[in-house]
């Protein structure tokens, strides 16, 4: 029993020996393994590492990116790779780009914050968060230059009794980026605008703008003048009528040579403007200056503008659509507050066309005196008014039949039977009844101009009287004595 005990424990010795080598192999194969894996993770990062290397020595940015990335993540807790991923984003210079090179970065300095070049990086930090946030204001300029700018220096509104909204300015123009590439397309917009004639040169120019912000480009414009032949015509027919009405030939001929001459020197032309835009933008607008250059083909017919350097001032569309509305509001509230008045002799305070009745009401409620002087100077404003286009009828009408009852060169008559007597008598009667009428008819146009003057100042007055009547003696809000208006 004892032998068998000892066997037992041989066999058992013998077995924790064969066992033993096991382990001690598959340890020994495992490690072994381990150091090729680790050997071919450090070979393989080594290759990401040169690739990248390599791409950035020809300026590929994005490919050394990729390859550090790929890099990075077979040694996730190896420092060297975020300060080299944070350098190629340093390099790349986007908003986005900066952002992510600081946080690289930053996590470089918590791997190895012992580092010999921790203080350079940590100063690095300070320098990209300052660009970051300039590169950030660079893009909110970007992301609002596309769009309707209009110059808002010389706006002028119109329309505001009608409650209608119309504006026009110098220039507008429209700004529209070209598919992402930082370039941006500048197309002038007529409407709205009063500089641009109807023909137009490079009506669309590109631009790229500048770090700070700012950016330059031309745009040029050509008015065209053509001759009118019909005023050519016209004016031969008025001659050959004149030579017809005074027997003259000679003084016929004389007036065509004239009319010749100027039909020559009368030569379609053009002038030539370029405006030179410098503008930055600040705060939501563009301010800058505007170059206008002339050159006139004709500068007794052609010359629009002086030539000259300008400040200018853009808003957006919306925004300059929002500074008239409130200033329109603003003009209805002064209005609102302002009397009764007739304004340009014809419309209310609010720019509305009045009717003769309408203004009658308003002088009848007045004065009666104002309104029975105001029919009487309408009365006289009609009837010679119809006077006067009587003898501008009769006037032409005789005038018509003197040149057919003149003789040709020849003696011949181009209509017999013609009283000749009559016709100058319906000439001449017509222009005195012509003359004599519209010089009475003014004068009524005068006097009932007049009548409306008084009409505005009286009521004028009414609104003067009633808050001077409600002055008093009495204490003022700074204590003292004097004159207190009471509501």
């Amino acid at each position: 029993m004892f032998i068998t005990k000892l066997n037992c424990l041989g066999a058992w010795q013998k077995t924790y020996q064969i066992m033993k080598r096991i382990i001690i192999f598959i340890c020994f194969a495992l490690t072994v393994s381990a150091l090729q894996a680790q050997q071919n993770t450090n070979e393989e990062m080594r290759r990401h590492i040169r690739r990248a290397e390599t791409a950035l020595r020809t300026s590929n940015l994005d490919d050394a990116l990729a390859e550090y990335k790929m890099a990075q993540a077979l040694a996730p807790q190896y420092p060297g790779l975020y300060k080299a991923i944070g350098g190629v984003y340093e390099q790349m210079g986007g908003t986005a780009d900066l952002d992510e090179a600081i946080a690289y970065y930053k996590r470089y300095l918590e791997l190895a914050p012992n580092a010999e070049d921790s203080r350079a990086i940590q100063d690095k930090i300070y320098d990209l968060e300052y660009l970051h946030g300039k590169s950030e204001v660079h893009d909110k300029f970007l992301d609002d230059l596309s769009g309707t700018w209009v110059a808002m220096d010389n706006l002028t509104i119109e329309n505001q009794g009608t409650g209608n909204i119309s504006y026009h300015a110098d220039f507008v123009f429209k700004i529209v980026e070209i598919q992402k590439t930082g370039k941006y397309r500048v197309t002038i917009r007529k409407e709205g605008s009063r500089y641009y004639s109807e023909s137009i040169i490079d009506k669309t120019v590109n631009i790229v703008p500048q770090k700070d912000a700012s950016f330059n480009f031309t745009l040029a414009d050509v008015q065209t003048y053509k001759p009118k032949q019909s005023n050519y015509s016209w004016a031969r027919f008025g001659a050959g009528l004149l030579g017809n009405l005074t027997d003259s030939p000679l003084l016929t001929d004389a007036a065509n040579i004239a009319i010749d001459a100027a039909q020559e020197s009368d030569l379609p032309n053009s002038t030539q403007t370029a405006y030179v835009f410098a503008l930055k933008y600040r705060n939501g607008k563009l301010e800058g200056l505007v170059n206008v250059i002339q050159k006139f083909a004709n500068p007794d017919q052609q010359r629009t503008l002086e030539e000259g350097v300008y400040e200018i001032n853009f808003v957006k569309q919306e925004e300059a659509v929002n500074i008239v509305k409130r200033k329109i509001e603003d003009d209805k509230k002064n209005i609102e507050n302002e009397p009764d008045i007739i304004s340009n002799y014809a419309y209310d305070k609010w720019g509305n066309k009045l009717s003769n009745k309408e203004i009658k009401n308003k002088l009848a409620n007045v004065n009666p005196q104002l309104l029975q002087s105001y029919k009487n100077a309408k009365t006289q404003e009609a009837v010679w008014g119809g006077i006067g286009w009587t003898g501008y009828a009769a006037s032409m009408t005789g005038m018509l039949l003197l040149a057919l009852h003149t003789p040709d060169r020849d003696g011949k008559r181009t209509v017999e039977g013609i009283n000749e007597p009559l016709a100058w008598w319906l000439f001449g009667g017509g222009i005195g009844g012509l003359v004599l009428g519209a010089t009475i008819s003014t004068s009524g146009i005068s006097k009932k101009h007049k009548i409306i003057d008084e009409y505005n100042n009286q009521v004028r007055s009414e609104v003067k009287s009633k808050y001077t009547s409600e002055l008093r003696f009495g204490l003022t809000s700074s204590g003292g004595i004097g004159l207190v208006l009471t509501f």
